[in-house]
């Protein structure tokens, strides 16, 4: 399985000094965030030609470059200090002359150019207010920032280039009306990124795009934590993949949706026994949309519930009986999951526990499989671990879905549910569903996949 259109390693870079030599001819002009010259196949052949981001027309801004690519300018704590200053203007050039003020606002695009030397340009540890229009990172540039309540925002496109990578501490904030695209050509940890991981590219996802304005990811992207849509479309493209981070409570409100087209993926990279992986509050969740139907699945992923908070590492019977039942996905009153196809038997969203190893998925919250490396050296290092991985082995598993009065369900694939794993608040909305399909990994059939269930507590137990 491939997370990345194929045409998406492809890379051009950038140089503005001795040391970074072009990879493109002098006068061919570079495809970045504010200038994706769509027309170029080789760049974008996986297109379907019906992107919402295609057509959108930007008024005139200025462009920032780093001037020193190779140079790290990064004042964040616990890093050397380098020489130059990210928030000194004679570091910048703008629209190719020099700078004489630093004015990052939404009208401002920013571009650093590729390098062979791997190096960072960080505002973590500023006052700079890091709001930005289209970003663009090249091979070797890395892009750090943000701050604990300051975060990042951007209402424009972003391109990071196999072996670049960016990053912001808070939350990186995707506003404005116009339809924009988050591309990442990373796919693994490469050589290029230098030991950082290109994938991972801030600790908290917000979405306050404007009504009708929508942001739609290309390639593999990761989130540290939280993840929340409070309003516009969240697309993951086709044959991508966007995963919110550990123990985050992901959640979508009234005017947000989360679409996720042929061969996306979406869901955390680990798996959270105690809290639902996706709450949905009157929001939508989409299979496809309704210019690009889906022609293959989607995968929404989700996480095991053992009826308890445990973890490998924190086996305690006493402590963690089956005392917290969650489900891993919650749809409060109003909300919608539903996949646009022209067949749902054959391509349709499918909510399902994801296995580890699955799309680089990792195992933080489970015990190491039995007869592991990893399980030995727990063994090894404490022999009084066998009797709780025993207890934690016979903890009930499977999938719980809390879907509320007046959910709408249509085309959609239910597999990995425990019995009674469908928890419905009202028979008549129950009723009204639409084309829901039950995978083979189901552990009841019929009328005992549905538990009734009048309110979650909360916390989202029942």
């Amino acid at each position: 399985m491939h997370w990345l259109p194929k045409s998406s390693l492809a890379g051009v870079l950038v140089a503005v000094a001795v040391g970074c030599a072009p990879a493109v001819e002098a006068n061919e002009p570079v495809a970045t965030a504010h200038d994706p010259q769509f027309e170029k196949k080789k760049l974008w052949g996986d297109l379907s030609s019906k992107e919402y981001f295609l057509d959108q027309q930007w008024p005139a801004g200025r462009l920032y470059v780093w001037a020193h690519p190779g140079e790290t300018a990064n004042l964040h704590r616990g890093r050397r200090r380098s020489p130059r200053d990210p928030t000194d203007p004679n570091n910048w050039l703008v629209d190719g002359t020099p700078a004489k003020e630093l004015i990052f606002d939404e009208n401002t695009d920013l571009l650093l150019p590729g390098c062979d030397t791997p190096y960072e340009v960080g505002f973590r540890t500023t006052d700079i207010r890091e709001t930005f229009r289209h970003v663009t990172i090249e091979r070797g540039a890395g892009f750090i920032g943000g701050g604990d309540g300051r975060g990042r925002v951007i209402s424009g496109n972003v391109w990071i280039k196999r072996g670049g990578m960016m990053y912001a501490q808070g939350a990186t904030s995707f506003i404005g009306s116009h339809h924009t695209f988050f591309r990442n050509d990373n796919p693994i940890m490469s050589e290029e990124a230098q030991r950082r991981d290109g994938r991972r590219c801030s600790q908290y996802f917000t979405f306050n795009k404007e009504a009708g304005a929508s942001v739609e990811f290309l390639g593999c992207v990761t989130v540290s934590d939280e993840f929340r849509v409070y309003s516009g479309t969240v697309i993951v493209g086709r044959d991508s993949l966007l995963r919110p981070g550990r123990h985050a409570s992901p959640r979508i409100y009234r005017d947000g949706t989360l679409a996720l087209l042929d061969g996306a993926f979406f869901g955390k990279w680990c798996n959270d026994f105690g809290i639902p992986d996706m709450t949905v509050d009157g929001g939508t969740i989409l299979g496809g949309l309704p210019e690009r139907p889906l022609t293959r699945n989607c995968t929404f992923g989700l996480s095991l519930k053992n009826h308890s908070n445990a973890t490998f590492s924190q086996l305690d019977e006493e402590m963690h009986r089956e005392s917290r039942r969650v489900p891993a996905l919650v749809l409060l009153s109003g909300s919608t999951i539903r996949s646009h196809t022209a067949d749902p038997r054959k391509a349709r969203l499918v909510l399902t526990y994801v296995p580890d190893g699955i799309g680089d998925r990792s195992s933080f919250d489970l015990r190491p499989p039995p007869g592991s490396a990893a399980a030995k050296k727990v063994l090894d290092r404490h022999p009084e671990a066998a009797k709780r991985f025993a207890w934690f082995d016979k903890l009930p598993r499977g999938l719980d879905c809390f879907l509320g009065t007046g959910t709408v369900v249509d085309g959609v694939e239910f597999d990995h549910l425990r019995k009674g794993g469908v928890l419905y608040q009202d028979s008549a909305t129950k009723a009204r569903w639409a084309n829901v399909f039950f995978g083979s990994g189901c552990l009841a059939r019929g009328d005992d996949l549905f538990t009734y269930v009048e309110k979650l507590g909360r916390n989202g137990e029942y």
